[in-house]
């Protein structure tokens, strides 16, 4: 040990703070937001092979048109499904 050398430190808290993760609340939102990427994925997976499932334009045009009529009708379903839930919860219902 070296002489003269103020250890006055050693016993002091430490100055960094350990974190356990983001400090955002759970939405309610969330499973619709996984919904979207999953919709999302499809729709970028469908984009990449409807040249060989459809044959002709007006088939490939209508395919991909179909797919996201239905995302989006899905995914409006859902939201107010969660918002509805959400609601009743507020409410106390």
């Amino acid at each position: 040990m070296v002489e003269g050398v103020n250890r006055s430190h050693d016993n002091a808290p430490s100055v960094t703070r350990r974190r356990t993760g983001f400090g955002v609340r759970p939405s309610p939102f969330n499973q619709v937001k996984f919904d979207l990427a999953v919709i999302l994925l499809g729709a970028a997976m469908l984009l990449l092979v409807h040249v060989r499932v459809a044959v002709d334009e007006a088939s490939r045009i209508g395919l991909l048109f179909g797919y996201g009529v239905l995302g989006m009708v899905w995914l409006v379903l859902r939201t107010r499904r969660v918002l509805r839930k959400s609601e009743n919860e507020h409410n106390g219902a």
